[in-house]
């Protein structure tokens, strides 16, 4: 199923929103409230798209892995590696402050796991 425009840049609001909010405090300690007022997005429409703030987070974290595993699946190719792999580092200097939180020692340790799965996998194929 294709989203339209309005559903990308709703769930684009919310997913910037929590990332603000998960700088200065625990995804624990967040409220599906505070997410809303801080996007400016109705509670409803929230609930229309995810149960509750770990599956936003969760739908972030899948986004960037994608991603991730993309780029790295492309390294593997001799054709261009250089060009292949200066777009990786721009995502990621682009999606750095996402990182950042993912990979912070106080946020969940799955997703450290997970990105380090898909790059072992990507990187001990070759």
């Amino acid at each position: 199923m294709t989203e339209n425009r309005r559903v990308i840049m709703t769930k684009r609001l919310l997913k910037e929103s929590i990332f603000e909010l998960m700088k200065n405090k625990p995804l624990s300690k967040i409220t599906i409230k505070e997410i809303c007022e801080n996007a400016d997005v109705n509670r409803t429409t929230f609930y229309k798209y995810y149960g509750d703030q770990y599956s936003l987070v969760k739908e972030a974290e899948d986004e960037l892995l994608a991603k991730t595993s993309e780029f790295l699946r492309n390294l593997s190719s001799d054709e261009e590696k250089i060009k292949l792999l200066e777009e990786f580092l721009t995502y990621v200097k682009n999606n750095g402050e996402m990182f950042d939180i993912l990979l912070d020692r106080n946020s969940d340790t799955d997703f450290r796991i997970r990105l380090m799965s898909v790059a072992m996998e990507k990187v001990m194929i070759e």
